[in-house]
This record gives C-alpha cells, structure tokens and sequence, in this order.
C-alpha cells in the first residue's frame, strides 16, 4: 500500500512529513492536559516511591510510550473529526491502543482499511524473556556489582563530617564527574573539596566491564562514594520486590475523548520495560537510606538533573529521610518542550521527587523550566560543563569549508536514521560538484560499531 494511505503510530513509527508536523503541533498543545492526568494518578500513590519510579508517571518520552499514545489518541479523533482517515491504514504496537482508536473511528464510520498491531516476534521475545526474566536478571546483575565492590573498594570515612553529595554518573570511558560537571571540583576551595562526593552510579554498561570500571574509579582524585559499599543485600530484594508491589498502587478509571484509557494505564503501569530503571532507583533511594541509618550528615544534595526517575529517587530519597538538608538541581543544558521530565509540575513539587532549587547556567533556561511551575526557585552559577569551549582559540577565518558536525543522539535507531538521511541527502545534492563532508559524532553511551551494519 502506498505510503499516504498508511498512519504509523507506533512508539518509533514514522509518519509522512506532513502528519509529523501536526502531530509535534498537537503533542506540544496537549502538554498541560497530560500533565493534569498524571497528577491525578499521582494523587493517590503520592508517597509510594514505587509509583515514582514506574516509567508511566516519569514523563519521559524518551522511555515511556505513555505520552505517545496519549497523543495518537488525540490525533486519530482530530484525523476523523476533519474527514482525513478514509481509507487510511493505521499501524500501532499495542492491542489495547488499537482498540481505543477503533472505538474512535468506527463511532463516526469512517472508510478506514483497518487498524492493525504490527507484530515483530522479535519484540514479542523480547518482550517475554523481559517479563519473566528480566527482574531476575537485575538482581544479578546488581549482586555482581556489590561483590565486585565489596571486594576492591573500602568505604570513605564520612563521620563527623557535613557532606555535599553531587549526584554523577559512571559509562565506559568515563569514570569520574568531569563529563557531567566539568571544571566543578578543580574550581572548588581545598576546604570544599574536603566535604563534597560525588555520587556515581554506573549507567549503560555489561556485567564484563565493571570489574574495570570500579578499578578506574579506585584511580580518581576526587572525592567520591561508591552506593554498593553502603547496600546490604536485603536492599537488592527490596528493589527486585518492585513488581510485586506494584499491585499496592491504587489506579483509578481514566478517560480520554470519552473512551476509558484503563487497561492501557495498567499496560504500562506493569510495562516489563520498566524493571530495569525501577531496581537501579530504588538503590539510589535504599542508599540515601542506609547514609541516615549510619548518622551520616548531609548538608546539601545536588542532582544532576533531567527528572527521569533516578532523579525522582535521589529527591524522594532526601525528602523523606533527611528533610533538613536542602536539594538543588543542577540542570546544565536547555531541554526541549516535548521531553517533559525535565520540566517540573507541581504535584512532584508537592511530592519531593524534584529539589527545592533549580541552579541554571542561563537566564532563558530559568524562564523555561519554570513553564509549569512559576514559582520555582531558581539561581544562576557557572557553566562549568562548558568552561572548555570559551578556553579554546578559535582559528575560524574568511575560508568557508563544507564540513557538517552531526551530533548523534542515544537512540540507536533514531541515530542510523539520521545516517540514512545524509547517505540519501547526498545522493540526491542538485551540484555534484560541491564536496560536504560530514564529522559523525556518536553518543558516548554507543559503539561506533552499533550504528552500522558492516563491522568497522
């Protein structure tokens, strides 16, 4: 069938050029009402870490496919409304989904071929072995990681001190803060210095890397604190327990458009998917837990922030065991209006899964974080991240070049899409005559390797 008479609406579907401009158009207009349905789920489970930590209340749209759905919804009945889905084809990657869109369209009769879930037995595999294997294979993994720990890293001294904790991450490659906060340590006073770890948590790594990575981080010269010399094993049970807690969460009838969303809430409310974040934050909030067990003082808590749930962690971790100890965010670039976790709302205000305090590298990037929740506190400091761009001499002269720099993004698939779109760009370039060079740059989180299908 050709491509126009084909809606594809799956998470990472792609849609024609002229049905992705409405749909991003209609994504951003449905902000707001999307956000007032995750307040009212949130409600209910408001100081149940495990609802903070599911991926349908993060509002993140990189991971969760809530807030998709949550606008194909919306399109499909704007598509039928205006008389733009006959004979149209509609492809989705949820039965519960599809049966929403075809109460939608069949209510007005539509000439519609149908609405179909594209089945990938890939996917399907995947799918399962996540469900019934997946939070097993957490356990391990994390088991690993605390053996590995136990046995090379001696914990850090921290009695009798008032401690700033940086929230940091740890991939392959890059085994201390300096990729996330750049010039920040070297730029503190020996006496801060004395006071301050950072927090790693390792992100995006095999089980036959970490041995390597908890030597690396044994070489650093800053301070730091290592969250498995802190677990005890009863803390990894605690996390792969998640699922079953699950059931504890009280989810009221929801609908949209006047169709009862019910059964895709609860779809993704025990999406499989979500086990892999879920374990890793609940170890962040079972080690802010174990820090007040052992006495240990923390004056201040710096997130790196980007409101995904390990943020979410981290703050309800504080809020609820140390409600003295003042939080901030530091949010270190500007996001974008549809990755909503980055931009608060106020019932995770009301929450405490976002800190007291936004400290921002600019003016603008204070205004729009503050889109959905006016009043949050915000301060200026440095961009100590970006301290390395304005120390570099620039040679840029009168001489044009054709050099293209193309920054790809975490996503695999979206990443070899863009590649696909240069390759096709430049065999279709009207001059042939004019050379443009093109500089890829691969996530840090991504082998070159991945992005191609021939091994380089």
């Amino acid at each position: 069938m050709n491509n126009k008479f084909i809606l594809d609406l799956r998470f990472e579907g792609q849609l024609d050029a002229k049905s992705s401009i409405l749909f991003n158009k209609m994504s951003i207009q449905l902000r707001d009402e999307f956000n007032s349905l995750i307040t009212d789920l949130s409600i209910p489970n408001i100081d149940k870490i495990d609802w903070w930590v599911n991926g349908l209340p993060s509002r993140n749209t990189y991971a969760s496919p809530f807030f998709h759905y949550f606008c194909c919804i919306h399109f499909v009945h704007y598509l039928d409304k205006n008389n733009q889905l006959n004979h149209k084809k509609i492809i989705v990657d949820t039965k519960n989904l599809k049966n929403i869109i075809d109460a939608i369209i069949y209510k007005n009769n539509a000439k519609i071929s149908r609405v179909i879930v594209s089945t990938n037995i890939k996917i399907m595999v995947k799918q399962l072995l996540k469900k019934y294997l997946g939070g097993l294979y957490m356990l391990f993994y994390n088991y690993i990681k605390l053996l590995i720990v136990k046995s090379i890293i001696k914990p850090n001294p921290l009695i009798n001190k008032h401690l700033v904790l940086i929230d940091t991450f740890v991939i392959p490659g890059y085994t201390d803060s300096k990729r996330w906060y750049g010039s920040l340590w070297e730029n503190l006073s020996l006496e801060m210095q004395k006071h301050t770890y950072f927090v790693y948590s390792i992100v995006s790594s095999p089980i036959i890397k970490l041995y390597s990575i908890y030597s690396k981080i044994k070489t650093n010269k800053e301070n730091y604190i290592v969250k498995e010399t802190f677990l005890h094993l009863s803390d990894l049970l605690f996390a792969f327990n998640y699922k079953k807690r699950l059931k504890q969460l009280k989810i009221e009838k929801k609908e949209i458009l006047n169709q009862d969303i019910s059964e895709l809430i609860k779809e993704y409310l025990f999406d499989p998917t979500n086990i892999f974040g879920a374990q890793g934050s609940l170890l962040m909030y079972r080690f802010i837990y174990r820090l007040k067990q052992k006495k240990i003082k923390v004056r201040l808590a710096i997130d790196w922030f980007e409101g995904q749930i390990m943020d979410k962690a981290w703050n309800i971790g504080f809020h609820t065991f140390y409600p003295g100890t003042k939080t901030v965010a530091y949010r270190a670039f500007e996001s974008y209006p549809l990755y909503l976790c980055s931009f608060p709302i106020p019932i995770e205000c009301e929450a405490g899964v976002v800190p007291q305090v936004f400290a921002l590298p600019g003016s603008k990037t204070a205004e729009s974080v503050k889109e959905f929740v006016p009043e949050l506190k915000t301060i200026l400091i440095p961009a100590y991240r970006a301290k390395h761009v304005w120390e570099k001499i620039s040679h840029v002269g009168k001489k044009k070049t054709n050099n293209i720099l193309v920054a790809l993004p975490m996503a695999i698939k979206i990443s070899k899409y863009i590649i696909d779109l240069i390759v096709e760009i430049s065999n279709n370039a009207v001059n042939k005559n004019i050379i443009y060079n093109f500089i890829l740059k691969q996530h840090p989180t991504i082998s070159i390797k991945n992005l191609f299908d021939f091994p380089i």
